[in-house]
């Protein structure tokens, strides 16, 4: 006797939803953009939908599209941190640092203890030449997570764009202790150590 066929179970929103992450986290670019564009057609003002696929345009170094898709995830929900945080990001990507900054501050007015928009914000500022003020945000990325080995790097080039280079050897070093294999580091640490000069 033969058995009735049983009909596949169509997977729901929730498992595509983790599918799609996985592969975002796993750097499966194509598979993950297939699968949130997928779920963008049913619910296409979903604000993270739109903000995940603006990370995958920015991982491939595609910071206009990245824009773009996040532009629209916080005209959507404004209260949205992290997606200010990446929008910021993007910006940078096109060296637009006065709204980049802008996209930082507006992350941190919503989550004030995101240390990685310090960080990111701080690093911005140094683009546009307060090293001063980017050491305040470094500063304040670091007491939010003491152990943010990007973030010492970072102080480091801010003291030494300031010719403060104990200071900067001093956070240089700290970074490859948090993390031996940050090779950028290790690289600035020694430059600056033998030359005191970029």
């Amino acid at each position: 006797m033969s058995r009735p066929l049983k009909r596949k179970k169509k997977p729901n929103r929730s498992s595509l939803l983790d599918l799609a992450w996985n592969h975002l986290t796993a750097g499966r670019w194509d598979e993950a953009e297939q699968l949130y564009r997928n779920l963008l057609v049913h619910t296409p003002q979903d604000p993270a939908l739109l903000h995940f696929l603006g990370i995958i345009a920015h991982q491939r170094g595609q910071p206009e599209q990245a824009i773009t898709w996040i532009s629209k995830a916080v005209a959507i929900h404004p209260g949205f941190a992290e997606a200010h945080n990446n929008l910021g990001l993007a910006l940078e990507g096109v060296q637009r640092w006065h709204e980049a900054a802008s996209s930082y501050r507006r992350a941190l007015a919503l989550q004030p203890r995101l240390a990685a928009s310090h960080n990111n914000l701080g690093n911005v500022l140094r683009q546009q030449g307060t090293p001063g003020e980017a050491i305040a945000c470094f500063h304040q990325a670091l007491t939010l997570q003491p152990d943010y080995f990007q973030a010492y790097n970072n102080l480091g080039n801010a003291h030494a764009d300031l010719g403060q280079w104990d200071e900067a050897i001093a956070c240089y070093q700290k970074a490859l202790t948090l993390n031996p294999h940050f090779t950028e580091a290790h690289r600035k640490g020694s430059h600056r150590f033998l030359l005191h000069a970029d």
